[in-house]
């Protein structure tokens, strides 16, 4: 996968995992008032209970990741990790980080150009350097 495959997908797993946890915790609130406020039927909050429990785990994973493959400041990780664990936070949290433009990589290595750690290699066809910046 090319770098840009490998960021549209952390980009697309992160932000269906925040915002399947928000649908999530609905049906558990929604299983909640079933079994404690209309009639006792415990079955809905076992299945939610389950569900929610998985794609929280899977937020985890996505916020790790988004946080590992996008460079994101030290202390934004630790910052989603807590907002995922409240109640439908994760929205927000998903809504700001597209907003602050925190889902892409940015910087020449996002382009595919070199850094400036990379060789510059000379272009056999044309005579010069691939390197646009002037000498």
């Amino acid at each position: 996968m090319t770098p840009s495959r490998i960021d549209r997908a952390v980009r697309l797993f992160f932000q269906a995992t925040l915002l399947t946890e928000g649908v999530t915790w609905c049906g558990l609130l929604v299983a909640l008032a079933f079994k404690y406020l209309i009639n006792g039927w415990t079955f809905g909050v076992t299945v939610f209970g389950w569900i929610h429990g998985v794609v929280w785990l899977a937020v985890v994973l996505a916020i790790l990741l988004a946080a590992v493959r996008f460079r994101w400041p030290i202390w934004l990780a630790p910052v989603g990790l807590a907002m995922s664990v409240l109640p439908f936070l994760t929205l927000p949290f998903e809504w700001w980080m597209r907003r602050a433009d925190r889902l892409r990589r940015a910087g020449r290595e996002a382009e595919g150009a070199p850094t400036e750690d990379a060789p510059v290699v000379a272009d056999a066809r044309r005579g010069h350097d691939t390197d646009p910046t002037p000498a």
